[in-house]
């Protein structure tokens, strides 16, 4: 876990949605921009008796400094901040938040989704005994792993990128108390659970793994309070967009699959879903579903040389203490083709239709590295 500095300062802490991993979230009156419209995120309170306020904050890219968020960009989310409701012992929860108004960003830089932490930590004895946390999905082992602690390591395709914030999907901002004084900004190693919730269908690709050392990514995964259908994989960044599954694998013994995830409640149970793939970037070029069928949701960001690797109907799956229209489709690579994986680019998407108004329904697409 992961929380505002340590005994110092309120804290901003963001998760980024890079613009090469990530694609078409907006809706499909407004294409080749993003739209965000809420947040969803894993939070805990180590001390419910108080109450530590937050708000929500999503920021578009810093065009003059890569990889970093422009903070004057996009919202924070104004008036009375949030809080737990009080209570007694320490508590995480799972929320939502929705807006009443999409932020729109550009769609040439990336997006940064956080929660703005309005006070610091209390330290005791040298143990926190009250503050805020954000849960995180670390990528690498931490110096010393609690028991039931997991990690979640890439492939060979995070390997040898330019900047090293490329697999650093996660930090933390804080705001100068001088004028003179710059912004602190932090990336980490690490991915916090802070999601954007986004117009139209949801689902983003992602990889199923065997790896020991993240339980969640397996085959065998069970049910948990972390919102995952168990046996489908994982979506934490790490092993999704870079999943490892060429030969010579990164990690011992990988051999990882690639997911691609679908969920929609606003369209019937058994709803046919559609799971596209092709090789290289994404379209640069978005076009509504609308323009194609009057109703439809989401956009194109697939080349027009996708193919179709099968569909699956949509079924209610209990996910956490909800129950979700949902579908997934498990790619498996045979052990001979592993060889040729190293050094390839899949861009995914999945579009379902409504056979009851004959309307598409498209999720964004990920753009994934072997």
């Amino acid at each position: 876990m992961r929380r505002s500095v340590p005994g110092a300062s309120a804290a901003t802490l963001f998760t980024r949605y890079d613009s090469d991993a990530y694609a078409g979230y907006t809706s499909s009156s407004a294409p080749n921009v993003r739209q965000v419209v809420g947040v969803s995120f894993v939070l805990q309170d180590n001390d419910l008796s108080t109450q530590d306020s937050f708000n929500l904050v999503v920021w578009s890219g810093d065009p003059a400094n890569p990889n970093y968020p422009d903070v004057t960009s996009g919202m924070v989310s104004g008036g009375l901040p949030f809080a737990f409701p009080v209570g007694s012992g320490g508590g995480a929860f799972f929320a939502n938040a929705n807006f009443a108004t999409p932020v729109t960003l550009p769609a040439t830089e990336d997006v940064y989704v956080g929660l703005q932490f309005n006070s610091a930590w209390t330290i005791a004895g040298g143990q926190i005994t009250d503050g805020l946390s954000i849960w995180e999905c670390q990528q690498q082992a931490p110096t010393t792993p609690q028991t039931g602690q997991s990690w979640d390591e890439p492939g060979g395709g995070a390997v040898g990128l330019p900047m090293p914030e490329d697999t650093n999907f996660s930090g933390y901002y804080v705001a100068a108390t001088n004028p003179a004084t710059p912004p602190t900004y932090q990336t980490e190693n690490s991915m916090f659970k802070i999601e954007p919730v986004i117009p139209g269908s949801g689902g983003v690709a992602g990889a199923l793994t065997n790896q020991v050392t993240h339980p969640e990514s397996t085959l065998t995964s069970a049910a948990g309070f972390q919102v995952q259908v168990p046996g489908a994989g994982t979506a934490c960044m790490h092993s999704a967009l870079f999943p490892d599954a060429a030969t010579p694998s990164v990690g011992a013994g990988r051999a990882d699959d690639l997911v691609q995830f679908f969920r929609d409640d606003t369209i019937p149970v058994g709803s046919p879903v559609f799971f596209l793939i092709d090789l290289g970037q994404f379209n640069p070029v978005e076009i509504g579903l609308d323009q194609f069928v009057p109703g439809s949701t989401g956009v194109t960001c697939l080349n027009f040389s996708a193919a179709n690797l099968g569909f699956v109907p949509t079924a209610a799956v209990t996910v956490g203490t909800a129950t979700e229209n949902r579908a997934h489709l498990v790619t498996q690579f045979p052990a001979t083709a592993r060889p040729l994986l190293s050094g390839v680019s899949w861009v995914r998407q999945a579009i379902a239709i409504d056979v009851t108004t004959n309307t598409l329904h498209a999720t964004a697409c990920t753009r994934q590295r072997t």
